[in-house]
């Protein structure tokens, strides 16, 4: 209990202290805090403190499923090994199978899939195979790296991404690095690696992020590494027609708020 009422007073204490919604710039008061990555990410739900961030209802109950989507993938490889990993994965399994229609079967791949998948150098031999680039899983996961890039921001600036700025989001899973194809020249320019950490506990082999922000603070860029399922590289702007990764259609823009719609 006692654990609890100092969880309820850090929480009033941080809504006190930043009383609006990081998500929506503003727009709305802060009612709720969220943590990114969600607790559900990490195993038996043992998260470090850190990175937890005053939202709005609208935005953090508008994106559970997200949530949802993005801690089975990046619970998927490699599993635990243990019962309570096993059942874990079960039950989040069964939330997405509950919430987000279609995405397990769209994850199955078809022969096109496997043909690909089975040439890519260095996949542990009998390893599972996911297809990981459906529609609907890419629209999860853009959803989720623009929450990370905003999130992380946020812990950089001490201030949000206002109205008139946006994030962009690149996805890239285990395929993805295998074949090579990870943006070496922005993530060699990154700085060390952090992760959450709490006295001896640490979440390294689970979730790190490294940030790098130009001079004059007008972008920033966020690279983080879930297990070795998946990875978001997030840029974001204070000015949304300033951005520095082009290909808008490829890498669409969220802007604050669009969490609500």
């Amino acid at each position: 209990m006692g654990e609890k009422k100092a969880r309820r007073r850090a929480h009033a204490k941080m809504l006190a202290d930043h009383p609006f919604c990081i998500y929506c710039a503003g727009a709305h008061r802060a009612t709720t805090v969220e943590h990114m990555p969600p607790i559900m990410m990490f195993d038996r739900r043992q998260r470090p403190k850190g990175l937890e961030f005053p939202t709005c209802e609208g935005c953090n109950g508008g994106t559970r499923h997200t949530d949802l989507v993005a801690s089975l993938l990046g619970r998927v490889y490699p599993d635990t090994g243990t019962d309570a990993g096993i059942q874990e994965l079960k039950k989040l399994l069964a939330a997405v199978s509950n919430n987000v229609p279609g995405l397990l079967e769209e994850m199955q791949p078809g022969e096109a899939d496997h043909a690909t998948l089975l040439t890519i150098p260095n996949r542990p031999p009998g390893s599972a195979v996911l297809r990981a680039n459906g529609p609907i899983l890419t629209k999860h996961m853009r959803i989720f790296g623009a929450k990370l890039g905003l999130a992380l921001h946020f812990e950089a600036h001490s201030s949000f991404v206002p109205q008139q700025g946006g994030v962009q989001v690149m996805y890239f899973t285990n395929v993805n690095a295998a074949k090579g194809e990870l943006p070496m020249e922005i993530i060699n320019l990154l700085p060390l690696a952090k992760t959450l950490e709490q006295g001896k506990q640490n979440v390294r082999g689970q979730f790190s992020y490294s940030y790098l922000l130009t001079e004059e603070g007008r972008h920033s860029v966020f690279y983080a590494v879930f297990r070795q399922s998946f990875a978001i590289v997030a840029v974001t702007a204070l000015d949304r027609f300033e951005f520095l990764i082009k290909n808008a259609e490829k890498y669409p823009i969220t802007v604050p708020g669009d969490f609500r719609r």
